[in-house]
């Protein structure tokens, strides 16, 4: 009786479980660009091996003759068209948290960087933490307007573009 049971039970929830809804995160578009004379900017979502986005990848190409820098500190983490915050990265830690630092792109260089929301990081209690990993973990991006509100710095002139995308989560069967 009881293995009756027991298939049963196990029947039930092979059944059950095979017509569970399955969401999909998708962006629109895809990736996003934004051209000028200063530098190519290319914004796309990332999902880093897990099924929705966690991160997102940010291709900066200078078009300039000169070095600039990316200003952490003042870029935005942009969320249904307002701002929300700062990104976190590689590097990052509770010491610099305040006080990012900037990357420099060369003259004709490009950089490519993987960036998180602050808001949507959880920190890493610090005994837990290996040299080579980040110390914080990426929490889902919201269904929504995302993007980022870009600021470059040349000569001491700010060069600011707003790049955003549209994430989606669609529920299959």
């Amino acid at each position: 009786m009881i293995k009756k049971v027991m298939l049963g039970l196990i029947l039930f929830q092979i059944v059950f479980t095979g017509c569970a809804p399955t969401r999909i995160w998708i962006s629109q578009p895809a990736s996003q660009t934004v051209s000028n004379k200063y530098y190519d900017a290319k914004f796309e979502p990332q999902k880093n091996g897990y099924n929705y986005f966690n991160a997102f990848r940010l291709m900066i190409t200078n078009n300039t003759g000169k070095d600039f820098s990316i200003d952490w500190n003042k870029t935005r983490y942009l969320y249904k068209n307002k701002a929300y915050g700062t990104f976190v990265f590689a590097g990052v830690n509770e010491k610099n948290i305040h006080n990012l630092p900037p990357d420099i792109v060369p003259a004709g260089g490009t950089l490519t960087k993987v960036i998180s929301p602050l808001k949507m990081v959880a920190w890493k209690p610090l005994k837990t933490r290996h040299v080579d990993t980040p110390g914080f973990s990426r929490g889902p991006i919201p269904e929504g307007e995302n993007g980022i509100y870009l600021v470059v710095r040349q000569d001491g002139q700010e060069i600011r573009a707003k790049i955003t995308l549209t994430i989606a989560v669609k529920t299959e069967r």
